[in-house]
């Protein structure tokens, strides 16, 4: 079923979910720590390990043993799913979420019996492809590449973080009844409230904020707790802030109108985030998250890439200097299982 799904839809959406339902079903359920353990350091050891092996997925026929000759197609089911995927993979857009589930996909505990389909799969290949793609060339792909990395440069300079202060404490806060429980607004409790009083009574309550010169506020928020204060609805009982944001410019006195139906309501908190004059709110050395996810796909793409050729080489990449990607494509072709591959 889900080589044909794959095989018909057309949604990168879609295709995403067939490709996560697959991985998700194949993920081995993290183990419950054992509640005696002897040595700490073993206990550690183990969670980290446990972690580690989360990623790589079960075999979906290592739960198979008493089936008989009713489970023989299914290697064969099996394989031709993940040659579709294979096929797939170098049609997927570069560094994308779903090609990173792609990858994902053959993150395998693999058996004996199915290291003559990996080197049929061309998945050595189509990997090997996907790591070099930003390597510099005359062809009309390494134009596109060189093309999209533009755009990407581009997109990173758009990217822009910003880190707004908390300037509660440093500002002017007046209510329209009961100044003495103002501190309340902003003693970071929710604990506590300002609760209106009978000098607004059957008129719009009001919290005015003065901010100081130098004082530039850039969002207000209030804290609400229908389900403590009020027998009537905000918005389904609602708790929690309400926040607004404040338009550009010098923003002196900021004045917050509060309506109820009934003759008293209650605010618990208050908080005004902005910034003084002469600070800097960007954060430098952000990145864009589309170059966050090319880099976490480029991470799966190695990962699954030694994965595979630690199964299918064993000791042959057990030395102190990992191999390259071409120099483990040479390695196959030369393996005497690859040898029917090369004509």
């Amino acid at each position: 079923a889900f080589n044909w799904l794959l095989c018909n839809v057309i949604q990168t959406t879609s295709l995403h979910d067939i490709l996560w339902h697959f991985v998700a079903s194949l993920t081995p359920a993290p183990l419950e720590p054992e509640e005696e353990e002897d040595e700490e350091n073993k206990a550690n050891k183990e969670n980290a390990e446990q972690e580690k092996d989360t990623r790589v997925c079960e075999h979906p026929l290592s739960d198979i043993v008493i089936a008989g000759e009713a489970a023989h197609p299914l290697p064969d089911t099996f394989h031709r799913l993940l040659q579709t995927i294979s096929d797939l993979m170098m049609s997927l857009p570069g560094g994308s979420s779903l090609q990173q589930m792609a990858l994902r996909c053959w993150s395998l505990k693999f058996k004996q019996s199915d290291h003559q389909f990996l080197h049929q799969s061309n998945v050595f290949h189509h990997i090997n492809n996907i790591l070099s793609k930003s390597d510099d060339g005359d062809s009309e792909e390494s134009f596109n590449i060189s093309v999209q990395s533009g755009f990407e440069a581009i997109n990173q300079e758009l990217c822009l973080v910003t880190a707004l202060k908390d300037m509660t404490s440093i500002v002017d806060i007046k209510t329209s009844s009961r100044p003495a429980m103002i501190g309340s607004l902003t003693d970071g409790s929710t604990e506590t409230f300002w609760e209106s009083g009978d000098e607004d009574k059957n008129k719009t309550k009001s919290i005015t904020i003065n901010c100081v010169k130098g004082i530039n506020a850039r969002y207000v928020s209030v804290h609400v707790d229908n389900s403590r204060d009020l027998g009537a609805d905000l918005d389904s009982r609602h708790i929690g802030w309400i926040t607004s944001e404040l338009p550009g410019g010098d923003n002196h006195i900021i004045k917050i109108e509060l309506k109820g139906p009934e003759n008293t309501l209650r605010v618990r908190q208050v908080k005004v985030l902005g910034w003084k004059d002469g600070e800097s709110i960007k954060i430098a050395g952000q990145i864009s998250a589309s170059v966050s996810q090319q880099r976490n796909c480029e991470s799966e793409t190695l990962r699954v890439f030694r994965l595979i050729t630690s199964q299918v080489f064993g000791k042959l990449i057990s030395g102190d200097a990992e191999p390259t990607p071409e120099q483990e494509e040479k390695a196959l072709l030369s393996s005497p299982e690859g040898e029917e591959k090369v004509y």
